[in-house]
């Protein structure tokens, strides 16, 4: 097996490549459909917790932040359990966008997983719990190295 984790993450980076390619748009940033593809799973956040999760400086979120309001795609509000601090919420208009890059990468997918012969679509699906568990464990990863570096 420790032979083919250069393959895994092979494909794994592919498949985000692509996946990525779905939600290019002129309307915001690849690190704002990040931004907004993560308040939508994760909830609302404080900008900190962005940034860190995000891999980008403080500053760095705050600018990605104030340009997806100027398009009404997120607001800020103040923490509930902290009213001097604020949190980022994803607005309905955001929450659509994503939606709308996920279900065209579903159409997407759906059109070629639809043209492949019935063990190959049988192999993906047998798949899925082996990628959902890796997805986790790599999140998890990413959250550990989060909080160890300063």
């Amino acid at each position: 097996m420790a032979n083919d984790v250069p393959e895994v993450a092979a494909a794994i980076e592919q498949l985000v490549r692509v996946s990525r390619s779905f939600d290019v748009s002129q309307t915001v940033s690849r690190t704002g459909g990040s931004l907004l593809r993560r308040l939508v799973d994760d909830g609302p956040a404080r900008i900190t917790a962005l940034a860190e999760a995000e891999h980008v400086s403080q500053p760095a979120m705050t600018a990605a932040i104030k340009r997806l309001a100027a398009q009404g795609f997120v607001t800020r509000e103040t923490d509930p359990d902290d009213a001097r601090a604020a949190r980022v919420v994803i607005t309905d208009q955001g929450a659509k966008l994503v939606a709308a890059w996920r279900e065209q990468l579903a159409r997407r997918v759906a059109d070629v997983v639809e043209n492949q012969d019935p063990q190959h679509r049988r192999q993906l699906v047998d798949a899925l719990p082996a990628l959902n568990r890796l997805s986790g464990l790599l999140r998890e990863s990413l959250q550990e190295i989060s909080r160890e570096t300063p």
